[in-house]
């Protein structure tokens, strides 16, 4: 994107603020609908090199059976007794399985053995392993396989997503309303880094049909997504501020802030892209997924960035500096100006450290500058 169209397009969001928000909304609600329908590929397996060329030959060949699910059982001490084998085996014929059971060699543990059909479910086979285990309480018996242990990590993949997500978005607003002083301030940059996530995430849907991504994938977006979303809107609400603090207008402080930060946005998420695009060279599937997770939040991120939070800024105006929280101090001054919106406790410490130059005071003439070939001489 050119600086001239990137300056235009930040404009007309100025501009047309309520537009601009409405077809964000429209985008983020696309993005979420486009990925439910086309649902997340994801990556059967991460080998490479010899491994991956013996997947590809099983695929090639049909050598993959069909998913296998079975009990494991252990006694704690002797040998597992062949009731307890048998009853297991019934269960599993109950359901329509044909169970197959392998014993080590000393008989301590013992697994049954079944392929899934259509019309099995899991929790089927996961209940009827509970039941024998409630029968048999003095043996270890326990139900895994194929399909369970992708649930299992299904499971903690989404578990890990939920901290993250009660433990990012907190600390970054804490973080934010000790630095603006003020809720809405903090809030800006949180909303537009939270947008920016549900849409890489809805992107990342259509995107793994292409580049199937691990379950971690989402786990990245939303850190990532998080991190470039609150450092782009950071540029901008920071920018503004000061624009405004030395009497700039809403509109001309924005169109200041998109000459410069927003110029600033596009580069900076450019070259995180490209980083990002560098793991496609290694040839590693795994992250070939992770790169086009990020790279789809990182665009996400730019685009908010030069569009919605003008405009949303262009909204707020000077309510950017309500909710401001009364333990802390709000914005400092920029460009040794002194601020309006500093604190008291700051201003009651201005007065006395300001240089007091009397009309004959020799310093009130001077000119400072760096030394040139006239004044050396």
């Amino acid at each position: 994107m050119s600086k001239r169209s990137q300056i235009r397009i930040g404009s007309w969001s100025v501009h047309h603020p309520r537009l601009t928000l409405a077809a964000w909304i429209g985008f983020v609600t696309a993005c979420v609908v486009l990925g439910a329908i086309s649902g997340t590929k994801t990556l059967d397996n991460g080998a490479v090199g010899e491994s991956a060329r013996g997947y590809a030959i099983m695929n090639e060949h049909r050598l993959w059976g069909p998913p296998r699910e079975l009990a494991y059982l252990r006694a704690r001490r002797g040998p597992v007794p062949s009731t307890v084998t048998r009853d297991v085996e019934r269960r599993f014929r109950e359901l329509g399985l044909a169970p197959d059971l392998k014993q080590s060699p000393d008989g301590h543990s013992a697994v049954v053995v079944a392929e899934l059909g259509r019309q099995i479910r899991v929790e089927q086979i996961r209940a009827a392993v509970a039941a024998a285990a409630r029968a048999h309480p003095g043996l270890t018996i326990e139900e895994t396989g194929d399909i369970s242990a992708d649930q299992a990590r299904n499971r903690t993949v989404d578990r890990d997503l939920h901290r993250a997500e009660l433990l990012a978005i907190p600390v970054t607003l804490l973080v934010l309303l000790f630095a603006f002083g003020s809720l809405m301030a903090a809030l800006v940059p949180v909303l537009l880094a939270l947008s920016a996530v549900i849409a890489g995430l809805g992107l990342l849907g259509p995107l793994s049909q292409l580049f199937p991504v691990e379950d971690s994938a989402k786990t990245v977006v939303l850190l990532i997504g998080m991190a470039v979303g609150v450092d782009y809107a950071l540029f901008f609400v920071v920018r503004s501020r000061a624009e405004r603090s030395r009497g700039a207008r809403v509109d001309q402080a924005l169109e200041t802030t998109l000459r410069t930060s927003g110029r600033a946005v596009v580069i900076s998420g450019a070259t995180v892209a490209i980083a990002m695009a560098g793991m496609y060279i290694v040839g590693v599937r795994t992250l070939s997924g992770i790169a086009t997770a990020a790279i789809a939040v990182i665009g996400c991120a730019v685009v908010g960035a030069v569009t919605v939070l003008p405009a949303t800024l262009r909204l707020l105006g000077p309510w950017i500096d309500r909710g401001r929280i009364p333990l802390l101090p709000r914005a400092a001054a920029v460009s040794g100006q002194r601020s309006s919106t500093a604190s008291p406790a700051a201003r009651s410490l201005l007065p006395p450290v300001q240089p007091r130059c009397s009309p004959r005071s020799p310093t009130r003439h001077s000119r400072c500058g760096c030394p040139s070939r006239a004044t050396s001489r």
